[in-house]
């Protein structure tokens, strides 16, 4: 929809089912005489739109995996103009995603170098790149996966120290803080937030032993209240601990590992059956969430452990490129013997305990550890298995 129901917007795909064209259409008038407001040739690029919460722009971006560039168009706009105002063009390797923050855009970007992603500003009428100022410095520490926006506060979703974070930022004072949460290993993402003239920010949030809860968070007293959380039939979490550790990879970086065990089965320093997870690739994360597949394992005296490999992103851009990418691909696959490694000179498990598991592009990794190390692991399951890489991709 538009700034209200009066007109709407759609999408069109090509031949390849690529989005490559963008329509307006006008309410109680014929289709035919629906005006395109944008069309992409390049087959590289498909094209993404939508509407800002305060209704006052629609985006319109075309977007590759390494490139992206973005139109806005003014709503409530009687003269109902198609003119796309270009709000900087595209170069190759420069990304950026828009939002509309109280008559400026916020744009979080990796130009200038900022591998990790940055957020910068500027006026809508003047937003070119000559124009977009830092709203906040760069920190390559942390990286910047995208923003929300409301009338008196922005929401920041990132990560950093290896889990996903969310800040919050004043539209008033500009000042910054973080919500925090008492467990070390955990996840968090944003929940269905429609309201734009708020205080209140609703969020969910895991880890690997509290199953998904949902919060309303008032970000003036920095309060939360717990609205629900899925239910899990006989389960006391009491009964299990979860904390991360790290091993150390062949070349000296640490790879942290997501480890949770029932605490009256798991004794230190006696080592016990062990369920070793990985993936590691597309720079996708692997979040200690919570799993209720893994209770019964857990029951039965199993310690479950993630090892958040190179390749995927759990340390943020870096982790993958060039963490574990084209050339540096095989980190992924030491690193997860790092990690079992590490499990079997703490004593958390031996080798001949040791089951692993990965799936799509982590059946990659299972084929290529199970013949480096075939004396580290007792059992693999890699599902749906994506290990005949030269031939595939010469085929497609």
């Amino acid at each position: 929809w538009g700034a209200d129901k009066s007109e709407i917007f759609y999408a069109k795909q090509d031949e390849a089912h690529r989005t490559y064209q963008v329509w307006r259409h006008v309410l109680g008038t014929d289709v035919e005489s629906d005006e395109c407001l944008i069309t992409e040739p390049d087959e590289r690029f498909s094209v993404a739109f939508y509407t800002t919460l305060s209704r006052k722009l629609l985006l319109i971006g075309s977007q590759s995996s390494e490139t992206s560039e973005w139109y806005y168009l003014k709503l409530g706009d009687e003269s109902k103009s198609n003119d796309l105002t270009l709000i900087a063009a595209r170069e190759f390797g420069v990304e950026y995603d828009v939002d509309e923050w109280n008559g400026e855009l916020v744009i979080v970007t990796n130009c200038d170098k900022a591998v990790n992603f940055k957020i910068v500003h500027c006026p809508i009428d003047k937003c070119g790149r000559e124009h977009w100022k830092d709203l906040m410095p760069y920190d390559p520490t942390t990286k910047i996966d995208a923003v929300s926006t409301f009338k008196s506060f922005l929401t920041i979703h990132g990560r950093r120290g290896g889990f996903k974070q969310l800040w919050m930022r004043s539209a008033e004072t500009g000042i910054v803080h973080q919500i925090d949460f008492e467990e070390e290993a955990h996840t968090v993402s944003a929940s269905t937030n429609k309201e734009y003239d708020t205080k209140v920010f609703r969020f969910t949030y895991s880890s690997m032993t509290t199953p998904r809860q949902t919060f309303d968070y008032d970000v003036e007293s920095k309060s939360r209240t717990l609205l629900k959380e899925a239910p899990v039939p006989k389960f006391d979490r009491t009964l299990y601990e979860s904390k991360r550790e790290y091993a150390l990879a062949s070349d000296g970086t640490r790879i942290p590992m997501s480890i949770v065990y029932r605490k009256d089965r798991f004794v230190k320093g006696t080592p016990s059956p062990c369920f070793l997870y990985g993936y590691g690739s597309y720079e996708i994360p692997i979040d200690p969430g919570f799993n209720a597949m893994y209770l019964p394992i857990l029951d039965r005296g199993v310690t479950v452990v993630i090892a958040h490999v190179r390749g995927g992103g759990e340390e943020g851009r870096t982790w993958y490129d060039p963490g574990a990418r084209y050339l540096t691909k095989k980190n992924t696959f030491t690193d997860f013997i790092s990690c079992a490694e590490h499990l079997i000179a703490e004593k958390v498990t031996v080798a001949e305990k040791i089951a692993i598991e990965g799936r799509s592009a982590g059946g990659l990794l299972m084929g290529a550890v199970v013949n480096m190390r075939p004396d580290l692991f007792k059992a693999v399951i890699a599902g749906v298995p994506f290990v005949d890489v030269m031939n595939t991709m010469s085929d497609a």
